[in-house]
């Protein structure tokens, strides 16, 4: 989000996966397991876990209370962020070959040429339940 002042549409993409409530729900459930491990490690005690070849979830204890992690999920989210660092690449590149010929020759400009994270989308597999978010964006995946 240090970036929303230069890039107009970064703050709209974020917000758009925060708001389709399964996804925000995971976020927040990634977070508080995150905070309660750094500051409460004695508080937590490990659930269940559930998993195959394509997916895996876990359950952790806080307390009494269940917080559930979902490769399914984490999945969604990982896609949808690609498609913001895509977005954020090729307004990159873009500038660069606008304004700063100099900078063409550097390695990492290079290596950000070379760098496709619509090619990671393609593993991902999005289940029936999100799909519906996607019909109209079919293409960009």
């Amino acid at each position: 989000m240090l970036l929303k002042n230069k890039l107009s549409y970064i703050e709209q993409d974020y917000k758009k996966i925060l708001g389709k409530q399964s996804l925000k729900k995971s976020l927040i459930n990634i977070y508080d397991v995150r905070n309660k491990f750094m500051h409460e490690p004695h508080n937590l005690s490990f659930g269940f876990s559930v998993g195959g070849q394509t997916s895996y979830s876990i359950g952790i204890n806080y307390k009494d209370d269940l917080q559930e992690l979902s490769t399914i999920d984490l999945q969604v989210i990982v896609k949808e962020l690609n498609l913001i660092y895509e977005k954020i690449k090729q307004g990159f590149t873009c500038t660069v070959k606008r304004y700063d010929k100099e900078y063409r020759k550097y390695p990492i400009y290079k290596k950000t040429l070379l760098y496709k994270f619509s090619n990671y989308n393609k593993n991902i597999t999005i289940l029936p339940k999100y799909f519906d978010n996607y019909n109209s964006n079919s293409q960009e995946m």
